[in-house]
């Protein structure tokens, strides 16, 4: 339970000398960004919410009690910002457990030989993932509906395309003058004609 005390930040705030200003403020900030690091590496890692619950809490009692003793700013600065980094991951493990259908993992194959192809903006798949998203038909195994993230995380796996911009992009969608879903209206089309023929 006893993580992140190897960190140059722990170094620091055992250090008898934290007070002189040179040391700390040729340290403080490389030693933030060191426990930014590990504290995200961490997090990351351990998949089990009680035990990383233990972990954070600890390191932010073992923080909050040495900021009281801190008389120098830069540093008590520094120590403030680490408990706030820590918090906002409490907050992420907090809304793991209460909404666990938004923390959906899909293990992403290491080779994928499906590409989308389409010359058009991957509007066209935000199109897809919003309409199945609206039918609602898309499940986890365990029965949980997917949200629309989680549909175009599963897009972006089937078809080899960086989303990360979904919502901007989602946005983009809404705003056509000309159609709101210009994609689907075309497939939706294509599959009529498609019916036709077969009659």
């Amino acid at each position: 339970m006893r993580f992140f005390t190897h960190t140059g930040l722990w170094n620091i705030l055992s250090n008898p000398d934290n007070t002189n200003n040179d040391f700390v403020q040729a340290d403080a900030d490389a030693a933030l960004s060191e426990f930014t690091s590990e504290l995200i590496g961490y997090c990351r890692e351990k998949s089990d919410p009680a035990e990383r619950i233990r972990t954070l809490r600890f390191a932010r009692s073992e923080l909050a009690i040495a900021q009281e003793q801190i008389t120098h700013m830069a540093l008590s600065t520094i120590v403030k910002k680490a408990v706030q980094l820590i918090d906002c991951e409490l907050e992420i493990v907090r809304m793991e457990l209460e909404y666990p259908q938004r923390f959906l993992k899909i293990d992403k194959p290491s080779v994928s030989n499906v590409l989308w192809a389409s010359k058009g903006s991957k509007v066209k798949i935000l199109e897809l993932a919003g309409g199945l998203f609206r039918l609602g038909e898309l499940t986890t195994l365990d029965g949980t509906k997917l949200c629309f993230a989680d549909i175009v995380r599963a897009f972006e796996v089937a078809f080899n395309v960086d989303l990360r911009s979904l919502y901007i992009q989602r946005n983009q969608s809404r705003n056509r003058k000309r159609s709101t879903a210009p994609f689907l209206y075309r497939l939706a089309t294509l599959v009529e004609q498609d019916a036709d023929s077969v009659l």
